[in-house]
C-alpha cells in the first residue's frame, strides 16, 4: 500500500473517533430529554398505588374535565417511593389498642392507621391539566397553543423574577398567582397582541418543591416533591404516621402562617386541594395523639377514634356517624363504659343519642331485639320453601295448598310442625296430616315462628329405617341390661358414644349385637323403661345413618369413589362397619355452637362439661359440623352442590342444616328442626301404624291425626287383586285421656270404600289384609324319565301322584315303574336328622367306652378312627328317597297307595333293567343277566359263592323301588322266591369271624376248671 493511502486511512480513522466521541453524549442527552425517566428512591414492599389514587381522587387533584394518570406508568409521571417503614399484613397493636380492647372485650383498632400508618409509593404527575387553584411558582412550565390566524405552540418557564416571557407579549406575572387567574390574563394579552387568534393555556411540567416532615412519623426529614403534591403524599413517603401520632391535628407551617389539616376528612368525607396543597419550604408537623374514644358492636367501622384539638367529647350520634352508622336497621341497645373519679369503669345505659361520649370512654352498640315476628317458615325440598307472613287467622292450608308447596314427591300422611310455646318459650312438636289439610278435613291456625315441615317419600323411607335400627339397638341393649350376670359398666361403655380423642377425630366403640325384632313388637313400656343414657346413646349413634340405596350403603366402587373425592377414609370405614353389622358404628362426640330456628347462636360448651350436650349443641362438632367444617371431617359434597328447589342459598350458622334442603340423614333433620334427637325419634315412634298382608307396600307408615284407612291404603300402593274383601283384621288401642286407661281390642272391618274412607287410623294400629284362599301357587314338582311329557309341573293343593302321571301323558312302553326313584325334601331332612342322631349315639358310646377300667377300655387309636367315622356320618348327605308305587294301574286299584304331592318332589321313572347285582362278600361281585325263575342262591353261586368273611345270616335284598328286605334263611333251605329285575343282593361282612384254635383252647379251659371244681367238691364231701 502506498504511503499516501496509509496516511489517508489514519486521518479518516482519527476523524471517525473524534466525531463519535462528540456525538454520542449529545445523542444520549437527547434520548433522556425525549423519554423522561421515573425518579427512584429507596423502595418499601407493600406500597399500594390503588390506595394512593383513591386518596388523591378524594381530595380533588384532577382538573375539571381533565384526565390524569396516577398509575405511575404514564409518560411525564414521577414515582416517589417511600423510605423504609413498618411492613407486614397489619400494624402491631399499640398500647392504647391493648387497653381499650381489654375494656371492651373485643379487638379494637385505631381508625385510619391502616391507610396512613405505613409507607406507600406515591405517583406524582409532572404533566397534564391542573386545577385552577394551583399556585404557580418558579420552575413551572407553561404551554400556550395558538389557534386562528396565528397557529403556533409556545413553551416558557416561570423565571426567577416570577414572570412568563412570550414573543410579542409583555412579561406576565405568575409566581404566587392561581393558575386560573394567570390563564385569564394570558388569554387577554394574546387577544391584544394577535388578531383573530385563540389561546389554550396548560401547565406542561410542574416545579419541584422541598418540604420538611417532622413529628410522629416513622421517618422524619426533608422530602422533594412536586407542586401538585399534598400533605398525604409527604406523609406516605415518610413511612406513615405512628399510632402515637395525631391524624386530626396535622400542622403546616408556611413562613409566619400556620394551618391545621384534619386527615379524617380525607378518610371519611373527602378533603379539598386548598387544605392539602403544599408549597416550597413548607414544614409538616405531626403532633402526638390527642383525646380518643371507642365504639364497639354492630357498626360498620368499629374502632378507636380521635377527637379534634380542644374537643372534650362527641355526641353518640356523631360518633355513630363517624363509625359509618349501624350495620342494619333495627332496635339497638346503646351503653357507654365510663370512668369515674376513682378510676373505676362502669357500664351505663345511654338515654339518647345526644349524650356526650368523652375521652377514653367506649360506646357499645348491641341488638335490642332480634326476632322475626309474624312469620312462619315452610321447610324441606320444595320450591316454595321460605318465610310466610302470618296474620290473625292465617291457616296451615293457606301455605300448603299453593301448587308445589309439598314438593315433587310428597308423603301426604304425615308432617311436623315445630311450635314455640308462648308461655315457656320451649319448642314442641305437633303432627299434621297434609292430605287431610288439602281435602279440608283438617286445618290449624299458624302462629308466629312456626316451622312447618312436610316430608317426602324418600325422607319417610329414611326415617322408617332409622326407627327400625333404633328399636333393634334398644331391644338388644335392654336384653343385656336385664341380664344380672352382665357387668353394667361394660354395657354402659359399650352403648355410650366416646368423647373425641386428642386429635379431634371421632372414635369407634364396640356395640351390642343387633337383634332382629319386629318394629311394633317392641312395646312402649320397654321403650320407657330403658335408661335415658342408653336411649340417647343409641339414637346418637344413628345420626348419620342414610337411607338404603344411597351412596353410603351402595356398592364398594361407590364407597371407594366417595373416599377418593373426600379423603375421609376414617368415616368410610365406620359406614362400612355399621352397614355390615360387625359391631362398630360411627361415634358422635359432644357438640357445641349451634343455632336455633330464629334464635341467636348458642355459646360453645366447655370440653368435658357434660357427657351428653343439650339438643341445641348437636350438629356443630366433628360429625355434625356445617359443610366444610372439620366436624363431619370436612364432609363437604365433593361435586358442585345442586341448587335448592327455590334456587336460594340459606345463610347458616355453624352446625345448622339449610331449611330449604331435603335431608339425607336423621342428623340433618335434627339440625334443621333444632330439636332434641331423642325427643324427635320418640315422636316418630308414637306416630306409626302398620299394614300387613295383601297390600302392595306392607310395612309401617307415619300417620297424622286424621289419616283415613283409604289414604293409608293408597300410600301403600293399594290392595292386591286377590285381597279378601270379606274383612280386614284390626288391632287398635284406644286411650281415655280422662282416666289415662287404655283398651286394646281386635275387630274386623269390611273392605268397602265407605269403610275405608270413614275409619281414621290411630297411631300404633295394626291392620292385616288377608288374601283370598286358593289351592294354586303352592309350588312345583319335577318328573323325568320314561314319561311322555317330562318337566316341571305346578301343582295344586291335594294333587296325587296319579294325577301327575296323567298330566305327563302316562308311561312309555319301556318304563319300569317298579324301579321309580321318588325324592322328597322333607324325607331328606328326616334322613339327615337320623344321621345326626346315630352319630351322637355312637359318640356317646365311645365316651363311655373310654372311661371303662380294665381290658374293656378302648385304646386312643381306635377312638380316633371311630371319631372320624362319626364326623363322616354327620356330614353324610341325605338323599330323601321314598319307596312308592308308580304303576298307574295299581294306583287306580289301590288309592291308599297314591301319595299326595309336595312342592319340590322329584320323580324319575327308569327303563326296564335286565340285570341283577350281587355285591358285598362274594367271590366275584358284579351284575348278572336276569333270568326268570332264578333264585337268590343261583345268583350268589353265579358270583362264585360266599367269601370266607361273609355273614350269610345277614344277607339282604334291595328292591328296585328302594325298599329292602332281609333273606329268611334256615338250617335246611333258603328263601326261594323270584327276584324282580334291577334288584341288588348284598352280602355283608362278618365282623366277628369264628377262630377254631381259639375255640378249642377256650373249651379245654372250661372243662379243666369244671373238673377241678368237681374234685374239690368230692374232697369236701368226704370230710
Amino acid at each position: 500500500m502506498p504511503k499516501t493511502c496509509r496516511r489517508w486511512a489514519k486521518f479518516s480513522l482519527r476523524k471517525a473517533f473524534f466525531l463519535a466521541g462528540f456525538l454520542l453524549p449529545l445523542l444520549t442527552t437527547g434520548i433522556a430529554v425525549v423519554v423522561p425517566q421515573p425518579v427512584r428512591a429507596q423502595a418499601v414492599p407493600g406500597g399500594s398505588a390503588d390506595l394512593l389514587n383513591q386518596l388523591r381522587q378524594q381530595y380533588g387533584q384532577q382538573g375539571s374535565g381533565a384526565s390524569q394518570d396516577f398509575s405511575g406508568s404514564g409518560q411525564g409521571n414521577v414515582i416517589v417511593q417511600a423510605v423504609p417503614a413498618q411492613n407486614g399484613p397489619s400494624l402491631p397493636q399499640s398500647r392504647l389498642e391493648q387497653i381499650l380492647s381489654a375494656r371492651a372485650g373485643t379487638k379494637l383498632e385505631q381508625f385510619g392507621y391502616e391507610q396512613l400508618g405505613r409507607g406507600h409509593n406515591v405517583t406524582m404527575a409532572q404533566t397534564g391539566a391542573v386545577q385552577d387553584d394551583y399556585v404557580l411558582g418558579p420552575g413551572d412550565q407553561i404551554i400556550v397553543s395558538l389557534r386562528g390566524q396565528e397557529n403556533n405552540e409556545l413553551r416558557a418557564e416561570v423565571n426567577r423574577n416570577g414572570q412568563i416571557v412570550l414573543p410579542r407579549l409583555a412579561p406576565i406575572p405568575a409566581t404566587g398567582r392561581n393558575f386560573g387567574d394567570f390563564r385569564q390574563d394570558l388569554q387577554a394579552a394574546v387577544h391584544r397582541a394577535y388578531v383573530a387568534t385563540e389561546a389554550s393555556v396548560s401547565v406542561g411540567r410542574v416545579r419541584q418543591i422541598n418540604v420538611l416532615v417532622s413529628g410522629e412519623v416513622n421517618v422524619p426529614g426533608q422530602r422533594i416533591l412536586t407542586g401538585l403534591s399534598s400533605v398525604v403524599d409527604a406523609i406516605l413517603i415518610s413511612g406513615g404516621i405512628k399510632k402515637t401520632g395525631s391524624l386530626r391535628n396535622i400542622r403546616i407551617q408556611r413562613g409566619s402562617q400556620q394551618r391545621t389539616v384534619d386527615l379524617y376528612s380525607v378518610l371519611t368525607s373527602g378533603g379539598t386541594a386548598s387544605d392539602l396543597r403544599l408549597a416550597d419550604g413548607d414544614r409538616i408537623v405531626v403532633p402526638p395523639l390527642g383525646r380518643t374514644m371507642a365504639v364497639s358492636g354492630l357498626v360498620r367501622q368499629p374502632g378507636i377514634f380521635e377527637l379534634t384539638q380542644g374537643q372534650a367529647g362527641m355526641s353518640a350520634r356523631a360518633l355513630l356517624a363517624l363509625a359509618g352508622g349501624q350495620e342494619v336497621r333495627g332496635r339497638y341497645r346503646l351503653s357507654v363504659l365510663r370512668i369515674d373519679a376513682q378510676g373505676n369503669t362502669n357500664l351505663n345505659a345511654l338515654g339518647s343519642e345526644a349524650e356526650q361520649i368523652k375521652d377514653s370512654e367506649i360506646l357499645f352498640v348491641q341488638f335490642g331485639a332480634d326476632q322475626t315476628a309474624s312469620q312462619a317458615t315452610l321447610s324441606g325440598g320444595t320450591g316454595l320453601a321460605g318465610g310466610y307472613p302470618v296474620a290473625s287467622g292465617t291457616k296451615l292450608s293457606d301455605m300448603l295448598k299453593a301448587p308445589g308447596a309439598m314438593g315433587p314427591s310428597p308423603y301426604t300422611l304425615f308432617g311436623i310442625v315445630v311450635r314455640k310455646d308462648p308461655g315457656t318459650l320451649l319448642r314442641t312438636l305437633a303432627a299434621f296430616t297434609p292430605v287431610a289439610v288439602l281435602n279440608n278435613r283438617e286445618d290449624m291456625n299458624l302462629q308466629s315462628d312456626d316451622f312447618v315441615r312436610p316430608i317426602s317419600v324418600g325422607e319417610a323411607s329414611l326415617l322408617s329405617n332409622v326407627v327400625r335400627a333404633y328399636l333393634e339397638k334398644l331391644a338388644a341393649d335392654q336384653a343385656i341390661l336385664r341380664n344380672p350376670l352382665v357387668d353394667q359398666n361394660i354395657v354402659t361403655s359399650a352403648t355410650r358414644p366416646a368423647l373425641p380423642n386428642a386429635g379431634g377425630l371421632p372414635q369407634t366403640v364396640a356395640t351390642l349385637p343387633v337383634s332382629k325384632v319386629d318394629e311394633l313388637s317392641f312395646a312402649l313400656d320397654d321403650l320407657a323403661s330403658a335408661p335415658p343414657d342408653v336411649q340417647r346413646a343409641d339414637i346418637i349413634s344413628l345420626m348419620e345413618l342414610r337411607a338404603p340405596g344411597t351412596l353410603d350403603v351402595g356398592s364398594q366402587e361407590a364407597l371407594l369413589e366417595k373416599q377418593d373425592q373426600t379423603g375421609l377414609q376414617h368415616d368410610i370405614r365406620q359406614d362400612l362397619a355399621f352397614q355390615a353389622g360387625n359391631g362398630t358404628v360411627p361415634v358422635v362426640p359432644p357438640m357445641a355452637n349451634a343455632a336455633g330456628v330464629g334464635t341467636n347462636p348458642q355459646a360453645a360448651l366447655p370440653n368435658g362439661a357434660m357427657a351428653y350436650p343439650p339438643y341445641s349443641a348437636y350438629g356443630a362438632g366433628p360429625m355434625y359440623g356445617a359443610p366444610g367444617s372439620i366436624g363431619n371431617m370436612n364432609f363437604q359434597q365433593p361435586s358442585v352442590p345442586q341448587p335448592a328447589q327455590n334456587f336460594q342459598e340459606t345463610p347458616l350458622s355453624a352446625g345448622r342444616f339449610a331449611a330449604n334442603r331435603e335431608i339425607k340423614t336423621f342428623g340433618e333433620l335434627v339440625r334443621q328442626l333444632n330439636v332434641d334427637p331423642l325427643i324427635l325419634i320418640n315422636f316418630l315412634i308414637e306416630h306409626r301404624a302398620r299394614l300387613d298382608g295383601a297390600v302392595r307396600g306392607p310395612g309401617s307408615y307415619f300417620v297424622g291425626p286424621n289419616v283415613t284407612l283409604n289414604d293409608m291404603v293408597q300410600a301403600a300402593g293399594g290392595t292386591l287383586n286377590w285381597a279378601d274383601e270379606s274383612g280386614i283384621e284390626l288391632i287398635t288401642t284406644a286411650v281415655d285421656h280422662q282416666t289415662g286407661k287404655s283398651v286394646t281390642r281386635q275387630q274386623s272391618l269390611s273392605l268397602r270404600q265407605p269403610t275405608l274412607a270413614s275409619y281414621v287410623v290411630r297411631p300404633r294400629d295394626t291392620l292385616r289384609f288377608n288374601q283370598v284362599f286358593t289351592n294354586a301357587g303352592i309350588g312345583a314338582v319335577t318328573i323325568q324319565g320314561e314319561v311322555r311329557f317330562a318337566g316341571s309341573y305346578p301343582i295344586t293343593r291335594g294333587e296325587h301322584l296319579s294325577d301327575l302321571l296323567m298330566r305327563a301323558g302316562g308311561l312309555t312302553n319301556t318304563a319300569y315303574p317298579a324301579g321309580s326313584v321318588f325324592l322328597r325334601k322333607s324325607a331328606a331332612a328326616a334322613e339327615h336328622e337320623g344321621y345326626l342322631r346315630a352319630a351322637n349315639e355312637i359318640e356317646n358310646e365311645l365316651v363311655i367306652a373310654m372311661t371303662r377300667v380294665g381290658n374293656d377300655k378302648i385304646d386312643p387309636g381306635t377312638f380316633g378312627s371311630m371319631q372320624a367315622f362319626v364326623n363322616e356320618l354327620r356330614n353324610q348327605k341325605a338323599v330323601g328317597r321314598v319307596a312308592i308305587v308308580a304303576d298307574p294301574s295299581m294306583l287306580v286299584s289301590r288309592p291308599e297307595m297314591d301319595p299326595l304331592l309336595e312342592a319340590g318332589d322329584v320323580l324319575y321313572i327308569p327303563q326296564r333293567p335286565s340285570t341283577i347285582a350281587v355285591l358285598g362278600q362274594v367271590m366275584q361281585p358284579g351284575s348278572f343277566p336276569y333270568r326268570a325263575g332264578k333264585t337268590l342262591e343261583d345268583y350268589i353261586e353265579q358270583a362264585g359263592g360266599y367269601a370266607a368273611t361273609s355273614d350269610e345270616s345277614l344277607t339282604f335284598i334291595v328292591l328296585p323301588d328302594g325298599s329292602a328286605r332281609r333273606v329268611q334263611k334256615s338250617w335246611l333251605s333258603f328263601d326261594a322266591q323270584d327276584l324282580p329285575p334291577g334288584s341288588t343282593i348284598v352280602v355283608p361282612r362278618d365282623v366277628t369271624p369264628l377262630n377254631t384254635r381259639q375255640l378249642i383252647l377256650d373249651v379245654s379251659s372250661i372243662f379243666s376248671q369244671f373238673a377241678v371244681s368237681i374234685a374239690s367238691m368230692a374232697v369236701l364231701a368226704k370230710q
